[in-house]
């Protein structure tokens, strides 16, 4: 396979990944990430892993939604920039526990960073404005 077509096909491979967390599709993560992918963020590894995590964001935010910025990818690499959208309706995610839901809308944005290996997702790495969530849930706090 050429460099081209492994640019579109990693390119995919995050598309994929981003529809099927948008449509509450976790069982698609069994054919996105590798085996023993690791979370650079969570620590964890495995698909399993990212399904526990996305049932923690829904039960969250149930309307959580990506909206996608822009993709780039290299041969075995790609990095994805994109505003998340959703209601506070829970606080399963780690930096809101201890928070009550607020029914407040928020925006979130997010940069994704990939290595892949045959079209899966092999190593994740995110950068993340959880402050800027925090201060649109709790604005006189923060």
């Amino acid at each position: 396979m050429g460099i081209m077509e492994s640019i579109a096909r990693n390119k995919l491979t995050i598309r994929r990944w981003i529809d099927a967390g948008n449509r509450r599709d976790l069982d698609a993560f069994d054919e996105l990430f590798t085996v023993d992918t690791i979370d650079h963020v969570g620590g964890k590894t495995g698909a399993l892993w990212w399904k526990q995590i996305y049932e923690r964001i829904y039960a969250s935010f149930p309307d959580w939604h990506w909206s996608t910025v822009e993709i780039v990818a290299d041969d075995d690499a790609a990095m994805v920039r994109a505003t998340i959208t959703g209601t506070h309706q829970g606080s399963e995610l780690p930096f809101l526990q201890g928070i009550e839901p607020t029914g407040r809308s928020i925006s979130w944005s997010h940069h994704h960073s990939f290595r892949l290996v045959d079209g899966r997702i092999a190593e994740h790495w995110a950068n993340r404005d959880d402050l800027g969530v925090l201060r649109q849930l709790r604005p006189s706090v923060l």
